[in-house]
């Protein structure tokens, strides 16, 4: 069972310290031109915090070093397993490199090339699966089998503090944000930048995106509990296609 207490601004601050030897404080850039001033005019501001330039390339890293460097030596030992569209395969697969800790990565045959090509950079063990909504239940699999410690890439409380460094250093760089617009596939990025931005700042907007064909944050807001999508996800955009919004996630959005 999952404890639900969301972490405090001084855990999140303590965690950042953490990470900062392993990743980069990424770029701030503001949205400049007469696009953004045709779509949503010339008064409002539009920032871009520029994680594409993160280590790995995304802001996974954060929360999958924050579960690595939290591992017993005996789950070292035993190793981790991730199933993943391939963003969190990549961090958690370089996370474990830092670690000293064999990981394995259950993908869906359908990934982007260029992400498998990431993951196989690392010396991790890849197993697949043949669509998108098998890895998770794959990933359960082979914790019963092989005793690995699961490392979910959303939901849980180390990722959810993990990626809340993110919404940190975004308030420390832009301290009079109005509103943050985040992406969501479980909500662990959401959780996590939410929770942050929240504490520093009660009044700032937190608006979650997720895709129609893997609503489930959404669809856990309109029941009041996380759900999961009956079919599994339907949408091209694989790294925001979990099959199901993180119980823990939901949990710390809707608070």
């Amino acid at each position: 069972m999952i404890e639900l207490n969301m972490p405090t601004l001084e855990q999140i601050k303590d965690n950042a310290s953490k990470l900062v030897p392993y990743i980069r404080k990424t770029p701030v850039l503001p949205w400049e031109g007469a696009l953004k001033d045709k779509l949503v005019g010339s008064e409002t501001d539009i920032i871009f915090k520029c994680e594409i330039f993160q280590k790995t390339g995304t802001f996974k890293l954060r929360g999958a070093l924050t579960r690595v460097l939290s591992l017993t030596d005996e789950e070292k030992k035993k190793g981790i397993v991730a199933g993943t569209g391939g963003n969190h395969g990549i961090a958690l697969a370089y996370a474990a490199q830092l670690g000293g800790v064999h990981a394995k990565i259950v993908v869906p045959k359908t990934m982007n090339p260029l992400r498998r090509k990431a993951i196989e950079s690392y010396d991790v063990d890849i197993v697949e699966t043949d669509h998108i909504g098998q890895v998770m239940a794959r990933m359960d699999e082979i914790v019963k089998e092989e005793g690995r410690k699961e490392v979910n890439g959303f939901d849980h409380p180390l990722i959810t503090l993990g990626q809340a460094s993110l919404g940190l250093e975004f308030i420390e760089q832009i301290p009079d944000l109005d509103a943050i617009i985040v992406a969501i596939g479980g909500g662990g990025l959401a959780s996590g930048v939410a929770c942050a931005a929240k504490q520093i700042n009660p009044d700032i907007k937190i608006y979650g995106v997720e895709p129609k064909g893997a609503d489930s944050m959404y669809q856990s807001f309109k029941i009041g509990e996380s759900y999961t999508l009956p079919n599994g996800p339907n949408s091209i955009a694989d790294s925001l296609s979990a099959p199901y919004a993180g119980r823990y996630s939901y949990h710390v959005c809707a608070e």
